[in-house]
């Protein structure tokens, strides 16, 4: 699978193969190790090494360019992955079903090209990284719930704690009292609370879910 753009090197197709005839079920082809001058924007080069970052970070996985479009896989990975994105999500997508359905990967350096002269990108870095952040957040709710859960619940917490100090000084020091902010900061302390413990119980489920499937396919 590449790009039809015409930024990937035919000829590395042979080297994208040749992992899957050593056990491998899916490779990726690692754009960063030779990107031509001119290949890729200042820009859209941090977007994608905060993304990669986000993602090791979320599910656990270092693919190094997770949003690679050259890749090659056996028919049977690909029948096992769940896919719905429609778009430039669609790479995101195949990296987190990788890390979530423990499908052997790899990493194989391919060259990245500019494009062509009058091949014009449909890509917007705001919006599709925006998409693509969104989606590897989306996908952590069944591959990490700890952190899809707990970041929310955090942020709740915090917010709730913040508003409650706020409320405490203006009370202590200028005995004005703000009731209607004082049961919004408790309300933003009990939802977090009970979204890290949510996260704790959906991470022990999961940690338990993926050893008895371990265990059964032992027995298989």
């Amino acid at each position: 699978m590449l790009d039809g753009d015409g930024t990937y090197e035919a000829t590395d197709a042979t080297k994208m193969l040749d992992p899957l005839t050593e056990g491998y079920d899916h490779v990726i082809g690692d754009r960063f190790a030779d990107m031509r001058p001119g290949a890729m924007t200042r820009l859209n080069r941090v977007g994608n090494r905060i993304i990669n970052r986000a993602f090791a970070f979320i599910h656990g996985q270092d693919f190094r360019d997770i949003l690679s479009g050259y890749r090659s896989f056996t028919r049977e990975s690909f029948l096992d992955m769940t896919l719905t994105s429609d778009g430039f999500g669609i790479e995101t997508e195949m990296a987190v079903e990788c890390a979530k359905r423990g499908i052997k990967t790899t990493v194989v350096p391919t060259t990245y090209y500019p494009r062509p002269d009058g091949s014009d990108t449909n890509l917007d870095p705001i919006r599709d990284g925006g998409i693509i952040f969104l989606e590897l957040y989306r996908r952590a709710k069944t591959n990490n719930p700890l952190f899809y859960f707990g970041s929310v619940g955090f942020a709740s917490t915090a917010t709730g704690l913040g508003l409650a100090l706020y409320v405490a000084y203006e009370w202590v020091v200028r005995s004005i009292s703000h009731e209607v902010i004082a049961v919004v900061s408790m309300a933003g302390i009990l939802f977090g609370v009970q979204l890290l413990m949510f996260g704790v119980l959906s991470d022990l489920i999961l940690s338990l879910h993926r050893e008895q499937m371990k265990q059964i396919e032992e027995l298989e």
